[in-house]
């Protein structure tokens, strides 16, 4: 039988889900978490919206996209029928940013990551909630209205050479609302809780938060992850290791592995040395039902 364990409180954590691989080979094997540059949002709607307020601003536009890199974490908790449900529990997530439910989940110390971001990025970042909304559209006002935006925009630049250097891009961001442009979505996305991180930076395509292995607090895999898999690497992490699972008929027979959360759904269990061989084989007995029920 598994020993109990009290699951540390995720109160001060903020979670990013990932592919196992890129957990691994990456953000362990090289200490980075990587910040992916605005031109590569993923939403249409968003990115549309956000490039067309900057589309008649020389020069802006490209900075822009090319300088402005973002992170996207989920908030610690959310909020579903009146139930706080911790961020990790969403098979949508899960479905969506973990691979499938194949890949991590990873709980970083927000005040340890924001002091990474503060030390490698010290002029140029922010870390902020998502704002969701049910109209993007160029008259929405983000702190202050387009016009007023435009108009600071213009005289900032008008008395430059017009080039968005670093210097340039430092005023625009004390003296206007221009990281607010990042901070808002379709309200079709309020169900992920988003918080994200974005900095400038000249540095061409990605950039990197580095030493990030020091702000993460927990790592859970996810339930497709095949223990043995992740046993090579992941258990001798000087952190808490823990597997969700979803519950189901063959799930019930792991009951005696206790976790500090459970829901209907789902549950935690801790993932150590000691209980590895007890893992792999509730794995094979899962692999057996399931090539049964096939």
């Amino acid at each position: 039988m598994l020993k109990r364990r009290k699951m540390e409180p995720i109160d001060d954590c903020i979670f990013h889900f990932t592919k196992l691989a890129t957990f691994k080979d990456h953000i362990l094997k090289e200490d980075s978490l990587r910040l992916s540059p605005s031109s590569r949002m993923s939403d249409p709607i968003e990115k549309n919206w956000y490039f067309s307020r900057l589309k008649e601003i020389e020069n802006l536009n490209m900075a822009m996209a090319n300088n402005i890199k973002i992170a996207c974490f989920c908030k610690p908790f959310h909020e579903i029928e009146s139930n706080k449900i911790p961020a990790y529990a969403l098979a949508r997530m899960w479905d969506q940013y973990g691979d499938h439910f194949n890949g991590v989940c990873i709980g970083f110390d927000r005040v340890k990551l924001e002091n990474l971001l503060n030390t490698q990025f010290p002029e140029h970042n922010r870390v902020d909630e998502i704002k969701y909304t049910m109209n993007l559209d160029p008259e929405f006002e983000f702190g202050h209205s387009k016009s007023k935006f435009d108009q600071k925009v213009h005289e900032i630049l008008n008395t430059s050479t017009r080039k968005i250097d670093s210097s340039l891009f430092l005023k625009l961001y004390k003296e206007t609302d221009l990281y607010g442009l990042l901070f808002h979505k379709s309200l079709d996305y309020r169900d992920e809780n988003e918080l994200r991180l974005s900095v400038y930076s000249n540095q061409n395509g990605y950039s990197y938060i580095h030493k990030i292995k020091s702000a993460i607090k927990l790592i859970i895999i996810g339930p497709n992850v095949s223990i043995t898999t992740a046993s090579q690497f992941i258990l001798d992490l000087p952190v808490t290791i823990y597997r969700l699972v979803f519950k189901s008929p063959y799930s019930i027979m792991g009951s005696s592995i206790c976790t500090s959360f459970s829901q209907s759904f789902c549950k935690l269990e801790i993932l150590t040395n000691d209980n590895i061989k007890i893992w792999q084989k509730l794995d094979k007995r899962r692999i057996e039902l399931e090539e049964e029920d096939f």
